[in-house]
């Protein structure tokens, strides 16, 4: 299964970003390869797995969740797309996202040291973060808000 397909059916608990509105967030982001993206709401794991093909093996994701629950469900769906991948391809996944349950508002520590060229949001109130996370993007770079309704 493509990965579009795979996150369409994959395990979750909260709602997905869909592959229609994921392409759009790369595309404003201006996503490359070897780029560093920080996300947050990982969710269910979807934007984390597109952000990962985005950036590629020379890149990384820092997925940041602030429920365990939501943690949880999105690192197993990411190691099973992993698995999936490299069965159906005979080759690794990059494993290129770094997971970790934290409050984002006082994540300085986690963030510190850190330039991202792009940041991924989705947040019942983004705005709350944007203080503690645009010191951390790098010149040129985009914050993108998903706001589902």
């Amino acid at each position: 299964a493509s990965l579009e397909d795979f996150v369409q059916n994959m395990k979750r608990g909260p709602a997905i970003t869909y592959p229609k509105d994921a392409a759009i967030m790369l595309l404003m982001m201006d996503v490359m390869e070897g780029d560093c993206v920080l996300e947050s709401g990982s969710g269910s794991g979807a934007m984390a797995l597109f952000l990962s093909r985005a950036v590629g093996s020379k890149g990384s994701v820092l997925s940041v969740e602030l429920r365990e629950d939501h943690h949880t469900r999105a690192v197993l769906n990411y190691e099973r797309w992993r698995t999936s991948w490299a069965l159906r391809r005979g080759h690794e996944w990059p494993d290129n996202v770094d997971f970790h349950i934290s409050d984002l508002c006082s994540a300085s520590a986690l963030l510190a040291g850190r330039g991202f060229h792009s940041v991924a949001l989705d947040l019942i109130n983004p705005h709350l973060v944007l203080a503690t996370v645009l010191p951390h993007l790098l010149p040129g770079g985009v914050c993108a808000v998903y706001l589902a309704k």
